[in-house]
């Protein structure tokens, strides 16, 4: 029953995201930012904003917020952040360094 409600509250978010999208002229993804963030825990969290997306997918797992939890053991790792827009999509590879996150490559698909 929660894998169904989960479901159908992703649904309806990206359903709400499309028609907030869909009257745009440009429907290009556009990153609008991407940085770090050191909580008080042992984890570093990835903050970004795409201008036009839909939804996220990282680590094969289909996310709708803007924030990923990272353990610390991962700088120097690379990641991909896959953004799914209004018919487009765009995957970001990212080196995660210990000060920043550099974005190595990005595919448009």
């Amino acid at each position: 029953m929660a894998g169904i409600t989960n479901w159908l509250n992703f649904q309806y978010h990206v359903t709400k995201r499309m028609l907030e999208v869909a009257p745009r002229r440009s429907k290009k993804i556009k990153m609008l930012y991407i940085e770090y963030a050191a909580p008080a825990g042992s984890e570093r969290v990835i903050k970004y904003r795409f201008r036009n997306a839909l939804w996220y997918t990282f680590n094969n797992e289909d996310i709708l917020n803007t924030r990923i939890p990272l353990p610390e053991s991962s700088e120097g790792n690379e990641v991909t952040l896959t953004v799914h827009g209004f018919f487009r999509k765009n995957i970001y590879t990212l080196l995660l360094k210990p000060e920043y996150i550099h974005v190595i490559k990005i595919i448009q698909a």
